[in-house]
């Protein structure tokens, strides 16, 4: 038995900017640690970070997870976007393999603890909440979120 990812995250607050809800990661952190059904892809996904604030949204981009096939008709579409995002697809792949330990279809199972791990590096990096503050004058976990795509 198992739960979709796109379920955990409706157990989560969310804020709407433009059409987008994006969803809170410290709740998410607290839905998985008590979930203990295989979570469910249903679907590809582009997992988006974001710091938001009343006064601004700010894009993590750097800590973006895609877990698309390469072999989907989306491919062309990843190497354009990989270009753009000026990582190199190397990078890309170890990314994703270190979040899933096979290839990814609509009907795999997230690993729970790899999911934490990554919610858990977005929350505590050093490095990324040294640039929040630096633009926001402020660090507050609470705020960061996330966007599914």
């Amino acid at each position: 038995m198992g739960i979709l990812f796109i379920e955990l995250l409706e157990q989560t607050s969310f804020v709407v900017r433009g059409r987008e809800k994006k969803y809170n990661i410290t709740e998410l952190i607290k839905v998985l640690e008590d979930n203990n059904l295989n979570i469910l892809l249903g679907e590809e996904l582009l997992i988006t970070p974001f710091y938001v604030t009343e006064t601004g949204t700010y894009e993590l981009y750097w800590l973006e997870l895609m877990n698309r096939l390469f072999a989907t008709p989306y491919y062309e579409q990843f190497e354009v976007y990989i270009a753009e995002m000026s990582i190199t697809e190397a990078m890309f792949k170890k990314r994703t393999k270190e979040m899933f330990n096979h290839e990814v279809d609509k009907d795999a199972v997230l690993e729970k603890d790899r999911l934490l791990e990554y919610f858990n590096y977005i929350k505590n990096s050093e490095k990324d909440k040294q640039e929040i503050e630096r633009i926001f004058d402020e660090f507050n976990e609470r705020n960061l979120y996330i966007t599914l795509y």
